[in-house]
Order: C-alpha cells, then sequence, then structure tokens
C-alpha cells in the first residue's frame, strides 16, 4: 500500500528568517541539530521564539508523528513521543512529518522501525532528488509503497525489536565494565602490585 494510504505527510516549517532565540518565546523550533544521531531530541537545543518575532506556524508537533530527516544521506524515521509535547513545537523544513491516520493498519511505532529498515532506507534514497544535498519532497514520499503486515504481527516484530536493544545495551554494558576491569588489572600490575 502506499505510504499517503495510510498517513497524512506535511513538511516542516519554511521559516522567512532563521529562528532567534527569546527568553519571552511562546513556541519551540526544531531544528535538525536538535535531534542526536540515535533520533532522539535535545530539547535544551530548542529554539524558543516569540511569535512578536516570527508568526508561528500553523501545525505543531502531536504526540505520535513521525520526523523523517528529508535532507542529506539518511532519511531517518524519528517517532515523536515526548512528555513535553504539550509546548508547541514547530519542525522546520528539514524534516518531513507524517501522522498516522489509520491506526486500525499500522502502529505509529512499527512505521517508524519498518521506515528505518535497510530496505526503505534504500527507497528513501531513491526517491531522494538533488546533485549534491539529497532531498526527500513530500510529493515523493507520497510514492512510497510499504508492505505492511497484520497488527498483531507488528507488535511481535516491535516485542523483538525491543529485545534486541536490550541485548545490545547489555552487551555494551558488559563491555565497558569488561574494559574497565582491564584498565584496573593492568595498573594494578603496572604499579608492581600482585
Amino acid at each position: 500500500m502506499k505510504i499517503i494510504e495510510i498517513c497524512n505527510i506535511r513538511a516542516g516549517t519554511s521559516f522567512p528568517r532563521k529562528p532567534k532565540h527569546s527568553e519571552n518565546g511562546d513556541y519551540w523550533v526544531l531544528e535538525s541539530f536538535c535531534l542526536d544521531v540515535a533520533g532522539n531530541i535535545n530539547f535544551a537545543d530548542l529554539v524558543h521564539v516569540s511569535s512578536h518575532d516570527m508568526r508561528p506556524p500553523s501545525m505543531s508537533l502531536r504526540t505520535n508523528d513521525i520526523l523523517i530527516r528529508s535532507k542529506g544521506a539518511k532519511h531517518q524515521a524519528i517517532l515523536f513521543n515526548e512528555p513535553a509535547a504539550q509546548q508547541c513545537i514547530c519542525p522546520t523544513s528539514y524534516f518531513l512529518v507524517l501522522t498516522v491516520t489509520q491506526f486500525e493498519l499500522v502502529i505509529p511505532e512499527f512505521l517508524v522501525w519498518l521506515l528505518n529498515q535497510p530496505q526503505y532506507q534504500q527507497a528513501l534514497s531513491g526517491l531522494a532528488g538533488g546533485a549534491t544535498v539529497k532531498h526527500l519532497t513530500k510529493t515523493r514520499l507520497t510514492t512510497l509503497t510499504l508492505d505492511i503486515p497484520p497488527l498483531d504481527k507488528q507488535q511481535q516484530i516491535l516485542s523483538l525489536a525491543g529485545l534486541i536493544q536490550q541485548e545490545t545495551a547489555l552487551i555494551a554494558e558488559i563491555a565497558a565494565l569488561r574494559h574497565e576491569y582491564y584498565l584496573s588489572t593492568t595498573s594494578t600490575f603496572l604499579e608492581g602490585k600482585p
């Protein structure tokens, strides 16, 4: 099925000039540098903007919206599922924003997982245009075809993905502890202690 059959797609806001921080701001602007490589939002980096300086966009992010990095080599999908979503947060045109409309067909978390899989990242890159910096447009994204399994399979996949993430975190923790032990042990030997 086409992605447009299960989501509304919109581009982030194209501001007339670079948003400037204001202590008395009434909305926040999400720029590309506000996200780390894992797709986590650093709320301290959001730009607080006053509607007196720049008119606020008509649409802000809502819980379960999906951000897609539209510029660059990788078009990472990121689930916006933050407790700070009570605030008015507006992404720049660096992002495309998907809002799932067919919850009976797809779980937003699953759609994020699916779009981040290598075959779909390759498909998104193929849809992107541009000679030097690849840019994925809303129009091109609407042509993306997805293989969406039934909801119960989506939930199983998400459960398995969660276990893999936990395993990866544990392996990294074990490796860090092993390295710490190694440094401690070799340091002891170098100091001449038995």
